[in-house]
């Protein structure tokens, strides 16, 4: 993958990530608002039964009440404000800034102007003059480790929250004349909730990316399974009728592969065999290997009668003009079969040689007569048309270089010659199926998986 297309992906994962984390971030706001009123109405439970009980002043308590009653309205409306609103992305964010510096007012401000007491005293009879200074730390700690702990903050939002929770702790200072010696422990206070959303932020986006990835590999897979299957559309139908026979077994490396045959019958009854082999192999070859289908219909569609090398030539052309200048380029072997006449036309344009097995036991290379299809420019490009006797009982087997470079655990190639001495065996041994032969040949030779697609074709004249 190129550094771009891995920009491309990591910057489609932080965006998915982001789309995500707020959804989340949607959701526990209503949870950190029900804990909230949760832990209000719990205060207000407690004050109300130590009232009752005589263990406490019922002053204080009352006044304990109306600021438990006090915090569970204010994040009562706000669940009810959140609930009824759809808040964008950003908005979610916000509004949760807002909630926990309500919860920080709340607690370093509110509380003890309505309970009149240092906030951090569990009971107190009295109203001192000064609120007390550790108390300011404690409820920053508070405040800010609940509200890291059900909200999805990252890092800097946190800081911005904790921040906050510093500036309402500066106006408490200030109204409630503590010392300002306090403000030294504040920025400890901060680092529990700041830790909890630093290691919290990092799995997220782990595990997040993790099944991003799988879910788009297994999509990739899904899409890739339908692919082949268009892909293998284009392959032919084996022959098994009349006077000459085609079969064939492919393999291509991955899902989809540039190896390619193409197989037309044409007004005489001639066969015309095609066989491509485009560079690389993958997504881009099985495109061009698309592309390549189409041509080859419209040349047909044009003129039938179209001699192999003619073809060859045109298909140089039509990669000249389209395609190599993309650095695509692919080696073809074009055949044209007359059973009525017992002759069989080619031309190989930088294609591994196919292999004329004659009855009589002669193995004939089909060799190459051109370079590769684009890389010579049209106008400097020729391909003969060759001609052999294809007579009853021949045959002709053509492969791609999946075959030939099949590597031993040697690391020593198959190459062309293996290929002969494998059809020449199977000449002598009277085998009638030359295709499976020439393929478990190659099987029981490759010692690993496939490097290159492989694609064997046989044409027998019964």
């Amino acid at each position: 993958m190129t550094k771009r297309g891995i920009q491309d992906v990591d910057e489609e994962i932080q965006q998915a990530a982001e789309r995500q984390r707020h959804q989340w971030m949607r959701r526990r706001l209503d949870a950190y608002c029900l804990f909230m009123i949760g832990v209000a109405l719990l205060e207000m439970v407690v004050h109300l039964i130590m009232a009752v009980g005589g263990a406490a002043m019922g002053s204080y308590c009352m006044r304990a009440i109306l600021r438990g009653g006090l915090h569970m309205a204010v994040f009562w409306v706000g669940l009810l404000w959140a609930r009824r609103r759809t808040l964008a992305e950003e908005d979610v964010v916000r509004y949760g800034f807002r909630l926990v510096v309500s919860a920080g007012i709340l607690a370093m401000i509110v509380a003890p102007i309505v309970l009149g007491q240092p906030v951090g005293s569990v009971i107190a009879f009295h109203r001192p003059a000064n609120l007390d200074a550790p108390t300011l730390s404690g409820r920053i700690l508070l405040v800010h480790l609940v509200a890291s702990l059900f909200l999805p903050w990252s890092v800097r939002e946190a800081a911005r929250a904790l921040a906050a929770l510093w500036v309402t702790a500066a106006v408490a200072m200030v109204l409630f004349r503590a010392s300002p010696w306090d403000m030294l422990v504040w920025p400890f206070a901060g680092l529990p909730g700041l830790l909890v959303c630093a290691v919290r932020t990092k799995r997220f986006r782990y595990r997040f990316a993790l099944d991003h990835l799988s879910g788009r590999y297994r999509q990739m897979k899904q899409e890739l399974a339908h692919a082949r299957h268009i892909h293998e559309l284009l392959f032919p139908e084996e022959i098994a009728a009349g006077p000459v026979h085609l079969r064939y077994c492919y393999e291509p490396t991955e899902h989809i592969g540039g190896d390619y045959l193409y197989v037309r019958q044409d007004h005489a009854d001639r066969l015309n065999v095609v066989v491509l082999d485009v560079t690389g192999h993958g997504i881009t070859a099985a495109l061009t290997v698309n592309r390549i289908y189409g041509e080859l219909d419209r040349l047909f569609g044009e003129r039938q009668d179209r001699a192999p090398g003619e073809l060859i030539v045109a298909l140089n052309r039509y990669f000249s003009v389209s395609i190599a200048r993309h650095g695509i380029f692919a080696t073809g072997l074009a055949l044209r079969v007359d059973a009525s006449q017992g002759s069989l036309e080619w031309a190989n344009a930088g294609h591994p040689p196919a292999f004329l097995v004659s009855e009589d036991g002669a193995v004939k290379p089909l060799g190459s007569n051109a370079v590769m299809l684009g890389v010579v420019d049209d106008p400097e490009y020729s391909c003969p048309t060759e001609q052999a006797v294809f007579a009853p009982g021949d045959r002709v087997v053509l492969y791609t270089d999946g075959v030939i470079e099949a590597m031993d655990k040697r690391e020593r190639a198959l190459g062309v010659e293996g290929v002969r001495d494998t059809l020449r065996r199977a000449q002598v041994d009277r085998h009638e199926d030359f295709l499976q032969v020439v393929w478990q040949r190659v099987k029981d030779h490759r010692q690993g998986p496939a490097t290159d697609d492989t694609l064997v074709v046989e044409i027998a004249r019964r």
